[in-house]
């Protein structure tokens, strides 16, 4: 396979100029090409996955979330305890399950029986996002204005952060001393806070941010509306890249383990970039000279909302179509 990718790319050569950016979109057909599994349990619209060890977990408009053997594609457990629907889910490092929700709670579930174990009261408004900090705290954004950082193990509410615009996104910025909020809102505005004192620390501008991820080596991915992708250094607030190959909206963001981007759009499709290639790696039936424009149509309906990465390097994607699908 290594000597077949030299070839190609060796005969790209010839026929392909050397992008200036020094950017691309990499599609690896060995990684994304094949769909091995399509979870269909929901009865509604995707929003929320996260990688559970082995297993992934899924929220939806349905008002539960689920957990899904990756192996057989099928769901072990419904968690139901949400009124609203489910927007946002992540991992504590105990392997317990945060979810938030159009209800205005948060609620933390045990990922073995399924329990509710806490339910956090504070958002007077859906609940957008959230993010893990630690064992003990997480991060959630509302649309009611609002950054609430919570104790897992008291529910209690241990920080409020008041903000001007609709907050669309949020990760954590762990490769610091101290970890720090990275946010993303409707208006445009980019802001990384820190966790201590509740405190806005740098402050970027760029269109619509509708997701974020964050990088091994600290830097900020975050996808617009205007259907670019931007990296920033966290500490300067610098954008240092521009990645636009088409002109849908950017609607979800990961990082793959070998550092790549992956991302997902509002037309149902899915992109790998490479930030440390040069030139193209084709397929054997896709043939482009100048568009980073190497994607797999992923689900029958137009919005993709979400992606995660399982331990072993599989995708799994979900989508408005009400499935999930895992890549291999």
């Amino acid at each position: 396979m290594l000597e077949r990718r030299k070839f190609i790319k060796k005969c790209l050569n010839k026929f392909i100029p050397l992008v200036i950016s020094n950017v691309i979109s990499e599609y690896d057909y060995h990684l994304i090409g094949k769909c091995e599994l399509t979870l269909s349990d929901h009865f509604s619209s995707v929003k929320c996955c996260a990688a559970l060890s082995d297993k992934v977990v899924s929220g939806a408009c349905d008002n539960t979330l689920k957990i899904w053997n990756t192996q057989t594609g099928e769901c072990e457990l419904t968690l139901i305890g949400h009124t609203g629907f489910i927007t946002c889910c992540s991992i504590l490092p105990n392997d317990k399950i945060v979810s938030g929700s159009a209800d205005t709670t948060l609620k933390i579930w045990n990922a073995k029986t399924g329990k509710c174990e806490l339910t956090m009261l504070g958002h007077s408004n859906w609940v957008i996002c959230c993010a893990t900090i630690s064992n003990e705290k997480i991060v959630s954004g509302s649309r009611d204005g609002t950054f609430k950082i919570w104790n897992t193990k008291t529910g209690e509410c241990e920080l409020t952060t008041i903000t001007e615009y609709t907050i669309e996104c949020c990760a954590i910025i762990s490769d610091c001393s101290s970890p720090k909020i990275f946010s993303g809102y409707y208006n445009g505005s980019i802001k990384i806070w820190n966790t201590q004192n509740g405190k806005c620390e740098l402050t970027m501008q760029d269109n619509t941010i509708t997701c974020c991820c964050i990088m091994f080596d600290g830097k900020i991915v975050s996808g617009s509306i205007d259907g670019t992708l931007k990296i920033w250094n966290a500490k300067t607030g610098e954008c240092e890249l521009i990645l636009k190959d088409k002109s849908s909206a950017w609607t979800c963001c990961n990082i793959l383990p070998d550092g790549r981007i992956i991302s997902g759009s509002s037309d149902a499709t899915l992109s790998i970039w490479n930030i440390q290639t040069e030139l193209f790696e084709l397929s054997d039936s896709i043939i482009s000279n100048s568009k980073s424009e190497l994607t797999i149509k992923s689900h029958s309906a137009k919005w993709l909302n979400c992606i995660c990465v399982l331990p072993d390097g599989r995708l799994v994607s979900g989508s408005d179509d009400g499935t999930l699908k895992i890549w291999s």
